[in-house]
């Protein structure tokens, strides 16, 4: 009977309901935030951990995926950490909230407020870390480049974080540590602790204010670091907690956080080291062995752009035995529903606090006080930054580098000016995906990290024949760090620019997934299993291993090939490859001295205004085009 009714209910479903497609795109926003599946595992100690956060406070808006996963925002995370506080209290272990640097630089509430002196969103966008109650955190390199930022930091942020606030390898001008060279405290279970953080050697620091990063190297020489790990019976340790803003996986001498593992596993061979990274926008886990037999040590990465909430705990002994460690680490999406599930509430209503609440009421008022939420445009399609190939062919609709090139056709490059022209750029003027929908101020800070300068574009000109070459050229300088001597030359008759072959390996996974959406999928020293949720791989170009061996350019050329050779060709390109290689790649092509620097190409349209002013014009908003976009898409 039971199954004649199912049938019954199911025809009559189908009859009423609209055609639904047996398979969405794993990018389809009808597709529901896929919730974990699994219970974290608790230990004695346990920390969330946040990095490279870089402004995105507010979370991702696009209700595309993978972007609808990562929509919590620091509301909902203070909700879900008071929450997992409470159960840490009630289990009678402990719970640490630390986050490893680059808050600022890569949204709109930080990259144009640089003044937080009288920026009264600037400086309060640094407070809510602190309204979090992160227990521990150390600066990124984007935390310490902006003076005004790092005078904010000294005369407020330091005094107001106290000894949470971990410098170990940064020195004001005097010599004296920017904040706490390390923290020793008891947590609420009694457990004795003792935590370090560093930040990149390659940070550049503001002259007059910091001094230059020491290298970890160094630093673990000087007395103050080999005092504070010797053993000492009035200040005992149970836990060691590293902190450090510094690619974990292929590291310099200057930025190895191992040799402060290292260290202190010599003064203390059983004391458990727990270490949070950051830097290079990774999800990412290794374990330290005691002499190659036994695991007492877990380093993890979480993420980037607030898209992960990284999770580690540790079951602990006395510290007096030689055996394994029980360690767990999890990479959880950005999202109220993974939230509820971890902390076991299953009606949204209660899992929000009242505090929680005011926060993310309060981010949303100071964006639309920045006129972050301001709509530019109206976008049909998503432009992928790195989902696909990008040839000069230009087959891909989708290329936000064909985007991009279509922007500075259309509304900089002035055809009067310039019947025959070039136009190129590192990848790096660009730093994420456009998602369909509404094109806001928000999203051009999101995308861009040039957003808040107003330099210009530069140009100069060139006879055709170089034009051919100085992409390439430029390719060289930029590989070779702007050194000229250690430019490599090709052959004359290997010399092409400009190519019509693919610039990057392309990785995907040959397997079909189980998974529904895309999101991260992590494959890690620790194993496959860090993933809270499985998703489905988004597809991805290697930037880091371009098949030509030069790092990546895209290009867009105006000018028949029967052009001859002595014509004129203007080129144009974006301000900071206009400054760092395109002189030297001029220089090694012989070009006269005075076509070598670069001028202001345009007055009127620059970096920060050109895709503003494209889109607006391009893509225009109305109140209905919100529905045509997406019949479009």
């Amino acid at each position: 009977m039971r199954a004649t009714l199912f049938g019954v209910l199911v025809l009559v479903g189908l009859a009423a309901a609209k055609p639904v497609p047996l398979f969405l795109d794993p990018s389809d926003p009808t597709h529901e935030i896929p919730p974990p599946t699994r219970p974290l595992e608790w230990g004695d100690v346990n920390v969330l951990h946040t990095t490279d956060i870089h402004g995105w406070i507010s979370g991702h808006s696009k209700t595309v995926y993978p972007e609808k996963s990562w929509s919590g925002d620091f509301g909902d995370l203070f909700s879900f950490t008071k929450h997992m506080r409470r159960i840490a209290a009630e289990r009678g272990s402990d719970i640490l909230l630390v986050d490893t640097g680059d808050r600022r630089i890569g949204h709109g509430l930080t990259d144009h407020i640089l003044d937080p002196l009288t920026d009264v969103n600037g400086q309060n966008v640094s407070y809510m870390y602190r309204t979090i109650r992160y227990d521990l955190v150390v600066p990124g390199n984007h935390d310490l480049q902006n003076p005004n930022v790092v005078n904010f930091t000294m005369n407020r942020l330091v005094k107001l974080w106290g000894d949470k606030y971990l410098t170990s390898n940064i020195n004001r001008a005097d010599g004296t540590s920017l904040g706490a060279r390390f923290r020793y405290w008891k947590t609420p279970m009694g457990k004795r602790m003792m935590a370090f953080g560093v930040v990149t050697n390659k940070t550049d620091t503001p002259k007059g204010l910091l001094q230059k990063v020491v290298p970890i190297d160094e630093m673990i020489k000087q007395k103050w670091f080999k005092d504070a790990i010797k053993p000492n019976s009035r200040k005992p340790v149970d836990v060691f907690v590293l902190l450090g803003h510094v690619d974990p996986q292929e590291p310099k001498k200057a930025d190895n956080i191992v040799l402060i593992h290292d260290e202190i596993r010599r003064e203390h061979p059983l004391t458990p080291i727990l270490i949070f990274a950051g830097h290079t926008h990774k999800r990412w886990c290794k374990t330290f062995q005691v002499k190659d037999k036994f695991t007492r040590s877990m380093l993890i990465q979480s993420g980037e752009y607030f898209d992960t909430v990284g999770w580690m705990s540790v079951k602990l002994d006395d510290n007096t035995t030689s055996q394994n460690l029980t360690f767990s680490r999890r990479y959880l999406d950005n999202n109220v529903k993974t939230y509820m599930f971890h902390t076991g509430i299953e009606d949204e209503a209660k899992f929000h606090t009242s505090q929680g609440k005011r926060l993310s009421r309060y981010i949303e008022k100071m964006e639309k006080s920045e006129a972050l939420s301001k709509v530019y445009g109206q976008l049909g399609r998503d432009y992928y930054l790195d989902r696909e190939e990008w040839t000069e062919k230009e087959k891909d609709q989708n290329s936000l580098f064909s985007f991009y090139l279509d922007a500075a056709e259309t509304t900089l490059i002035d055809s009067k000016k310039s019947p025959n022209w070039l136009f190129f750029s590192n990848w790096g003027i660009m730093r994420g995906s456009i998602y369909r929908g509404p094109f806001t101020l928000s999203d051009l800070y999101a995308v861009s990290p040039d957003a808040s300068d107003k330099s210009p574009f530069l140009y100069t000109t060139v006879p055709r024949r170089i034009a051919d070459q100085v992409v390439e050229m430029t390719q060289r300088v930029d590989k070779a760090g702007g050194i000229l001597e250690k430019v490599t030359r090709p052959q004359p008759r290997d010399f092409k620019a400009i190519k019509h072959g693919s610039q990057s390996h392309f990785f995907s996974s040959p397997e079909k997934p189980l998974a529904t959406t895309y999101g991260r999928v992590t494959a890690d020293e620790c194993g496959s299993d860090g993933d809270d949720v499985s998703h489905v791989k988004i597809p991805k170009v290697d930037f880091d291993k371009p098949k030509s061996g030069l790092p990546v350019y895209f290009w867009r050329k105006n000018y028949a090939s029967e052009l001859g050779p002595e014509e004129p060709v203007h080129i144009i390109v974006t301000n900071r490859t206009g400054r760092k290689s395109v002189p030297g790649a001029l220089e090694l092509l012989e070009v006269p001295v005075a076509n070598r620097q670069l001028k202001a190409y345009r007055d009127d349209v620059n970096q920060h205004n050109l895709m503003l002013e494209y889109v607006q014009n391009k893509f225009p908003f109305t109140p209905t085009s919100s529905l045509a976009g997406k019949k479009d898409a």
